[in-house]
């Protein structure tokens, strides 16, 4: 988890990055890579926010959280 911030940095990047040269240039193979690029971080994003949302699931049965705490952070988190 230390790595996690420059992971998402680099993985911000490669997107801007295909997401412009797509949008620039705008023939049919840099579309077609802009669209693979696109999807495969947002599979990313979605897998990583349901283990972090299982996590958090697994935690309550240990301390108090409630739906609208995992989800919009409302309460404090717990230390492990």
């Amino acid at each position: 988890m230390k790595n996690l911030p420059r992971i998402n940095l680099f993985l911000t990047s490669l997107f801007l990055i295909a997401t412009v040269v797509a949008a620039v240039t705008f023939t049919p193979a840099t579309r077609a890579a802009g669209v693979v690029v696109d999807l495969v971080l947002f599979s990313i994003g979605v897998a990583a926010f349901i283990w972090g949302y299982f996590s958090a699931v697994q935690r309550s049965r240990v301390s108090r959280r409630n739906l609208c705490g995992v989800v919009v952070f409302f309460e404090r988190s717990s230390r492990r």
